[in-house]
């Protein structure tokens, strides 16, 4: 089963997808300073339209093993502007 979002956020989440592809070769990960971040949307249904999700950083733990640790949410409001998006390049919002 999928979820719905406004044309707006459809078209916020894509543009950030785009950018985020060209410099990564994935559509939901990132990389600013050396550290490397990614995203999920959560799937859930807003009367509104908005989309909300989860923003992860990886890291090497000591054994050497690459794992992802919840550094914050994410928000995208009905209009597609983004509420907030940790650590996301402004040039991309």
């Amino acid at each position: 089963m999928g979820w719905s979002c406004t044309q707006e956020v459809s078209e916020t989440l894509q543009r950030i997808s785009d950018s985020m592809y060209a410099q990564s070769g994935s559509q939901n990960v990132w990389v600013v300073g050396g550290r490397e971040f990614f995203f999920e949307i959560s799937r859930r249904e807003y009367a509104n339209g908005q989309a909300t999700g989860s923003v992860y950083e990886m890291y090497t733990d000591p054994t050497g093993c690459r794992r992802a640790h919840r550094i914050g949410t994410l928000a995208i409001g009905p209009n597609g502007r983004i509420r907030k998006f940790p650590h996301l390049p402004n040039k991309w919002k």
